[in-house]
């Protein structure tokens, strides 16, 4: 729900705030979508913040259930402990000052903050980078002590290194948003910005449902096996039929 009203916020934002236009232009043929783009500028964060935790959550729900050892337990609490004050110190902070400073009228520079936004937006994502990668590393030396063969160890690597998507999406954003930090001309230098806040939760989604979805991969891999060997089955009927009456032709007298 949380990625889903993140999405429609940023596809308000272009549509009706003029995100994507320059901030000038805006100012005089229509000022009204200046109010629009910021009050959708002011809501995005605070979405986001859930829409990336709680997909991480149950990500973490899941390793708890899985690991029995008691360091690998007690990681996966620090993880989750991590998340949810960077998120409540996140939405807290969003709450601390006004969206008419994304206004041009009310900035010389950009208004008063009672806290730097700019740093805030750079630096509020640079917990998730850090529990991403511990995210990817924890379960690995579990995977690689189990009673099961190397095919399958590998194959539960794979799965959880997945979570490297999320990994780079979130380093990408970092990167875009320490290059785009001035909030100057917002409207303009925000879209890239917007792209990647709605990718990066949807892909931490995307990898938390990922292993309810095994059983369905598991029935759509046989239905494509036994797709193939009645496929087979089928062309070597049509081989052996063509062989027979070749010969058939070849044993008639002349």
């Amino acid at each position: 729900m949380c990625c889903l009203t993140l999405s429609v916020t940023s596809i308000c934002a272009i549509t009706y705030g003029g995100a994507g236009y320059h901030i000038q232009a805006l100012a005089v043929t229509d000022p009204a979508k200046l109010v629009i783009f910021a009050r959708m500028l002011y809501a995005a964060p605070i979405i986001y913040v859930w829409a990336v935790t709680i997909p991480k959550l149950a990500i973490l729900a899941m390793y708890l259930r899985l690991f029995t050892y008691g360091f690998y337990r007690t990681t996966s609490i620090v993880i989750a402990v991590i998340l949810i004050a960077a998120t409540i110190i996140n939405f807290v902070s969003f709450f601390m000052y006004h969206i008419e400073s994304y206004l041009p009228e009310k900035s010389e520079p950009h208004g008063q903050y009672p806290i730097d936004c700019r740093k805030l937006f750079v630096w509020g994502s640079l917990p998730n980078i850090i529990t991403d990668a511990m995210m990817l590393v924890l379960p690995q030396p579990v995977i690689w002590k189990l009673h099961t063969s190397r095919k399958v160890k590998l194959g539960l690597s794979l799965t959880f290194f997945t979570g490297s998507v999320e990994l780079i999406s979130s380093i990408l954003r970092f990167a875009e948003f320490a290059r785009n930090h001035s909030l100057v001309d917002e409207t303009w230098t925000t879209v890239l910005p917007i792209c990647y806040t709605i990718i990066e939760p949807s892909l931490y989604l995307v990898a938390a449902c990922l292993p309810s979805l095994r059983p369905i991969f598991t029935k759509v891999k046989e239905s494509l096996s036994k797709v193939r060997f009645s496929s087979l089955s089928a062309w070597s009927i049509m081989a052996g039929s063509r062989g027979r009456s070749r010969t058939s032709l070849h044993s008639i007298p002349i």
